[in-house]
Parts: structure tokens; sequence; C-alpha cells
């Protein structure tokens, strides 16, 4: 298989387990994240990208915007910023995912951005680094 590119994200609760067999995926700035919500998935062996800024007040990160499930091997090459209308921001920042929302394992997840989330904010929201978990 080859490496792809994404222009909108997988919509539907990713349950299944993607290898990623050393592969990457681009994901354009229209779709934000590959997959809207990894529920229990697994993700490992795989380099996902991405270049653009963001401007909507929604939870992101350049894997999931949402994720519970094992994720190993992970390689993050991102560039994001956060653009200054953003103050309304309301959902969780990560560079590899926004939101852990219940158990989740990261194993030798790596970043190779230089400079990986650049967020422009008065009051900066929930923002994470890898990602954002949020403990209520």
């Amino acid at each position: 298989a080859a490496d792809i590119e994404l222009t909108a994200p997988f919509d539907a609760d990713f349950t299944g387990t993607l290898d990623g067999n050393g592969k990457t995926i681009t994901v354009a700035a229209s779709a934000l994240s590959a997959f809207k919500k990894i529920n229990n998935g697994q993700v490992y062996d795989l380099t996902v990208k991405a270049d653009y800024s963001v401007s909507e007040p929604n939870t992101f990160g350049v894997l999931a915007r949402k994720a519970i499930g094992i994720f190993s091997n992970v390689t993050v090459d991102a560039n994001v910023v956060v653009l200054p209308d953003a103050n309304s921001f309301k959902g969780g920042a990560g560079l590899l995912i926004g939101e852990i929302v219940g158990n989740a394992t990261l194993e030798n997840c790596v970043d190779g951005s230089v400079d990986p989330v650049v967020f422009f904010f008065s009051v900066t929201p929930r923002a994470g680094g890898r990602v954002y978990i949020r403990v209520e």
C-alpha cells in the first residue's frame, strides 16, 4: 500500500486495527484529523503528517480528535498554528490526539516536528503536547 493524503476525516468511530506498515498519512487542513474518534482501536507503525492553521472551535489532533485505545510506534510530523480568532476554542488540542476520553496506551509515540503546535490565545484553553487529557 502507498502513502495517502486525507482531505476529510474518517467519520465513523474507528474500532479496528490500523497497521501503518511504516507508511505515512498526510492530513490536509480540510480534515484537521485523520479520524474523528478512535474508539477502542489500535494504531501502530504509522507516520502522520500535517501543516495547517486552525481557527475552528473544535477538538483536534492530527491522528484523532478523540480517542480510546492503543497507540504504538506512531510518529507525528506536524506544524499546526491555532489562530488568534480561535479564542472561542472549546475543545482539547493535542498534536497526536486532541482528547483522550477513556483508557489509552501510548507506546513509542514520537514527535518529529520542529515547532509542533503554536497557540495564539489571550487565554490558552485545554491544550496538551502530544495529547490533551480531560480529568473530570
